[in-house]
């Protein structure tokens, strides 16, 4: 899936991120080395690793395990590129932009919920909200499961209503997103 004519759009700025990090591992590994977040990073990473590949023994589908596990380092890799390349006067803004994003992406799962198609027209995938991501792709769950953390740091700086009601409304489509 990384290579060819079936690459999606989404697909390719977390390619270019995970070649980023590649490249940050191989000619910026001194200052990784002394990077506390780097430390955390590959520890919290090594935990989750460790767990999919155990899991992976009593699995229904090992291979799908394996190879969501083996996939799973590009998020790794881009996460290096980011602790080396951004700025931290920059975090703010990534943190930012993540939240909006990620609110609207429940926005539209919700708009999908209860009228059938999400905001541009596209029917929801059978049995499941897919959201932005189109047919044929239930990623919404998953996605909005990683990304929650992160919006709940954004939304420190809004009202408490304003903060709750959006961490609900990110829960809540969450949840339907499996059903």
């Amino acid at each position: 899936r990384l290579v060819g004519s079936e690459m999606c759009i989404r697909d390719r700025p977390i390619l270019f991120l995970s070649l980023t990090g590649i490249y940050a591992c191989v000619s910026q590994w001194k200052t990784l080395k002394s990077n506390p977040q780097f430390h955390i990073l590959t520890i919290v990473f090594g935990c989750y690793f460790l767990m999919v590949m155990i899991s992976a023994f009593d699995s229904y589908w090992q291979i799908k395990t394996l190879t969501v596990a083996i996939a799973s380092i590009r998020f790794y890799l881009s996460t290096i590129a980011l602790l080396i390349f951004i700025r931290p006067k920059h975090f703010p803004i990534l943190i930012q932009s993540i939240t909006v994003i990620i609110i609207f992406i429940s926005f539209d799962a919700l708009f999908q919920s209860y009228f059938g198609v999400d905001i541009i027209g596209r029917a929801s995938y059978e049995g499941r909200l897919n959201g932005i991501f189109g047919e044929n792709h239930p990623k919404l769950g998953p996605v909005l499961a990683l990304f929650l953390p992160v919006a709940m740091i954004g939304l420190r700086v809004y009202p408490p209503l304003a903060r709750w009601l959006c961490i609900i409304a990110v829960s809540y489509t969450h949840l339907r997103a499996h059903e």
